[in-house]
């Protein structure tokens, strides 16, 4: 069992929601990021209802220290972050499926562009 972070932020320029796992620590730009994911945009809210929807997840600021916090909502396009206490594997496939759809979205645009 894991106690991990995952944060999300807005990526406008490249129409993405880019979401890192990382590991806890006492300021967020110095912690080990376990890895890193990017989503079409809209996939946010969808991702968002299944992680709330999940015994194991926790989001918002109460689950943070004050100036962990408060570095991530300082970054641009920061839209909120959780705690994950579980299985990583588990948590991966909670999000693997907003960046398949995502990656679908965007294969058949580019073949429809070629075409």
């Amino acid at each position: 069992m894991y106690h991990l972070w995952i944060a999300f932020w807005d990526n406008y320029a490249n129409g993405v929601t880019e979401a890192a796992i990382m590991f806890p620590g006492d300021n967020w730009t110095y912690v080990g990021t376990v890895d890193t994911f990017h989503m079409d945009i809209q996939s946010w809210d969808a991702l968002k209802a299944n992680l709330l929807a999940h015994p194991r997840f926790r989001m918002g600021k109460d689950h943070f220290q004050s100036k962990i916090w408060e570095g991530f909502h300082a970054e641009d396009d920061f839209l909120n972050a959780g705690v994950w206490d579980g299985d990583y594997g588990e948590l991966v496939r909670l999000v693997a499926p907003m960046i398949a759809a995502s990656a679908k979205r965007c294969f058949q645009a580019w073949l429809a562009q070629i075409v």
